[in-house]
């Protein structure tokens, strides 16, 4: 099927059409600014990053003067959002680096056997910390840290107690997901995961 531009009207007045031809005509602006960025190790997430682009340049239609005007803004978007992957990416190569400095391999039979102390977990909230929002952190290093209970948590920082829970949910599946990646860790977090 031939792929056509379309008619900056009819986008403007929602044709499904003129959409569909849309996306076919700027998918490989997308899927190239995305991959460019990204690289070639991981196709998948450029065509998510594609996706996510077309979806976002819907918005700019009423903005611009022609067609042609879509394209160089879908490139933009599209590699800004490849570049905001590739910083989580990292982010998290750089969390799980610093738990595994947690736990040398050296360690010995009674230090593994000690209960983790408040410490260890404190530094693993805070390796988790770039993956959380800022309430997120606050909540857990609230339960954990200083051990208050959900009730002096809402009270203290002003969010419902049903907030709290979840903050605290997610926060324990993150650390689980991270401390996976190290067994005699998770073996001393169990208690704290459950």
């Amino acid at each position: 099927m031939p792929v056509t531009k379309p008619s900056l009207s009819d986008l403007r007045r929602g044709d499904t059409r003129a959409w569909d031809d849309a996306v076919r005509w700027l998918w490989p602006v997308a899927f190239r600014s995305a991959s460019g960025t990204l690289g070639r190790a991981a196709p998948e997430e450029a065509e998510d990053v594609a996706a996510e682009a077309l979806a976002a340049v819907v918005g700019q239609v009423a903005k611009i003067e022609t067609v042609e005007d879509l394209r160089p803004i879908l490139a933009s978007i599209a590699h800004r959002r490849a570049v905001d992957v590739l910083r989580r990416k990292n982010s998290e190569k750089r969390n799980a680096e610093k738990i595994q400095l947690l736990t040398p391999d050296c360690v010995e039979e009674e230090a593994i056997r000690r209960p983790l102390d408040m410490r260890e977990l404190a530094d693993l909230i805070d390796a988790l910390g770039a993956r959380l929002r800022p309430q997120q952190l606050t909540v857990l290093r609230a339960f954990f840290i200083e051990e208050l209970s959900y009730r002096e948590i809402s009270d203290r920082h002003g969010i419902p107690m049903g907030t709290v829970a979840t903050h605290i949910r997610r926060g324990l599946a993150d650390l689980r997901r991270i401390l996976e990646r190290t067994p005699k860790l998770l073996k001393e977090m169990e208690a704290f995961l459950r």
